[in-house]
């Protein structure tokens, strides 16, 4: 503001001023003094109020500021690689070849480290070839084939390395949500020739994630091929790649849990346990409310109850998108009071009427849960709201996968329900191997564990 270079207006010397009056405004909670007479009185006191006048004032702040987040984001450490291209930019268009051999040589180093991620870094490396090919084409007048050849080889780089990770989250986010099928289909025989698989590990490593989820049903054997090779190659890739490989590998465990394979549940609490000290969860400093959910589900699933209601607690104001009323730490500490079965403490802690669906299906699940343990007459009507709800929302809501999960979980619920006194016994076994033979079971263990009971009554 007290630059004469960016505050160059008319209202140069009032801008101060006038942004002194709202940031004290925002620091006292004092709404009232923002109002415009109040400020135009306090900045042109003595005269009449023109609102034109303020509104032109609080419009050339608002630009000033722009300018000073844009020039703040420009000139920030991490956009040194893009500095340096512009730079040898502009130093081609003033022809200043010296200068611009240095300032390409400086951006062509940056793409040699691990400074970008691996994403960026193809792109920045076609950027680089372009620019270079733009000077050659300005300023060589010997024959050469311009750098050419080298410029399509980086653009083709970007181009399948990009495409096949959009694709990878494409076929991630079809695994729970309903999307056109046209659309979808359009990728279902996208290929990368193998010499761009053998340009660098993390190409390498996106496309078996992305044969993984092609191919829908997969062995333990990939899963776990695929985990090693993300560990062994690790120091030849950026943090930002790091991160978004385990969060792949930790969707793949959830998908092979969720087929049956309750086994790997160690497996995902080891992962996320990593993962969360590696900080590879956070974001600002801050955990998205699904992720919360999935690691507090998983200890809870290996009975590490401790771990779980300690991580709620620690991360109770560290979920992003976190209301007033705190759902999402509500229903994480539902879920371990649950477990710690006190089960009326955990239904009056339930937030119900999430706008977040993974939240709201479980706050859901875990009522069905408690109104089961606590053999409450209402467990019958919430079993058939359950499944209306379920209906209603079907396949134009959930994908064929959430769909038969949930669909499985209620009907066994309404099996174990039905499956109390002299029966219970000879029902346990026949609950156990039904929900077992079962592929896609919603709060498996649970149910397993419920269905076991019924055995051991007398």
């Amino acid at each position: 503001m007290a630059s004469p270079y960016f505050n160059n207006n008319q209202y140069a010397e009032s801008i101060g001023p006038f942004f002194e009056i709202i940031y004290e405004a925002v620091q006292t909670e004092n709404i009232k003094i923002l109002e415009k007479e109040e400020i135009y009185a306090k900045l042109f006191p003595d005269k009449p109020f023109i609102e034109s006048k303020i509104d032109k004032l609080m419009s050339e702040t608002k630009r000033l500021l722009e300018r000073f987040i844009l020039t703040q984001k420009y000139f920030a450490a991490s956009n040194q690689p893009q500095q340096s291209l512009d730079m040898a930019a502009e130093m081609r268009l003033r022809g200043i070849e010296k200068r611009y051999f240095q300032a390409l040589d400086k951006a062509k180093n940056y793409s040699n480290n691990l400074q970008l991620t691996a994403l960026d870094n193809v792109l920045y490396k076609y950027m680089t070839a372009k620019e270079e090919q733009e000077w050659l084409i300005t300023y060589n007048n010997s024959k050469s084939d311009l750098n050419i050849p080298q410029t399509i080889r980086s653009l083709e780089d970007h181009y399948y390395a990009q495409k096949t990770w959009m694709i990878n989250h494409l076929l991630l986010v079809v695994q729970g949500t309903v999307i056109n099928d046209s659309e979808h289909d359009q990728f279902s025989d996208w290929e990368v020739p193998p010499k761009y698989l053998k340009s660098s590990s993390f190409m390498e490593i996106c496309w078996d994630i992305h044969l993984l989820f092609k191919t829908k049903i997969f062995e333990i054997a990939d899963f776990k091929s695929l985990m090693e090779k993300i560990q062994r190659n690790e120091p030849s890739l950026d943090p930002e790649s790091i991160a978004n490989f385990y969060a792949y590998l930790r969707n793949l465990c959830v998908l092979l849990i969720d087929a049956g394979n309750i086994h790997f549940y160690p497996i995902l609490f080891e992962l996320n346990k990593d993962n969360l000290n590696r900080g590879y969860f956070y974001k600002s400093g801050k955990i998205y409310p699904n992720a919360c959910l999935n690691i507090t589900q998983t200890a809870l699933n290996v009975k590490e109850v401790a771990w779980a209601s300690a991580f709620v607690e620690r991360h109770k104001d560290k979920i992003t998108g976190e209301n007033e009323t705190q759902d999402f730490y509500r229903m994480n500490k539902a879920l371990c009071l649950f477990s710690e079965k006190k089960y009326g403490q955990s239904l009056e802690m339930i937030p119900f009427g999430s706008t977040n669906s993974g939240y709201h299906l479980m706050a859901r699940r875990l009522e069905l849960k408690i109104y089961y343990e606590l053999h409450s007459d209402l467990l019958d009507h919430k079993i058939d709201a359950f499944k209306m709800f379920i209906s209603r929302a079907g396949r134009k809501v959930f994908s064929a996968n959430l769909h038969e999960l949930f669909t499985n979980f209620v009907n066994f619920v309404r099996q174990l329900s039905q499956s109390q006194g002299p029966q219970a016994k000879k029902r346990s076994q026949t609950l156990i191997k039904r929900i077992n033979e079962k592929k896609m079971v919603a709060e498996r263990l649970w149910l397993l564990e419920k269905a076991k009971e019924l055995g051991e009554k007398r």
